[in-house]
């Protein structure tokens, strides 16, 4: 059985098209800039916990909260360090 198939013209926006590529380009990259390399499942679940709330980013292993505080393995509050922290109190 033979299918006649009409041929049709097809006009595609390159335009639009390249747009979308760009935008899908960035939001991967600014996707894949969320996922700490080389950190731990619980630093990251740090990060995601903090990134909820606050502008992080990660700089190797060290989160990097509002570009002033970071955060080192192993991630406890003694790990914490940067500007304007709040010193702890000795009782």
């Amino acid at each position: 059985m033979k299918i006649h198939l009409m041929s049709r013209n097809v006009f595609l926006d390159l335009t639009s098209l390249q747009a979308r590529e760009y935008s899908a380009i960035r939001q991967a990259e600014a996707d894949s800039e969320r996922f700490g390399v080389g950190a731990t499942s619980e630093a990251q679940t740090l990060f995601d916990a903090l990134s909820n709330t606050l502008p992080v980013r990660w700089d190797k292993t060290v989160i990097v909260v509002m570009n002033e505080v970071h955060v080192s393995s192993p991630y406890l509050p003694e790990s914490v360090s940067g500007r304007g922290l709040l010193q702890p109190m000795n009782v």
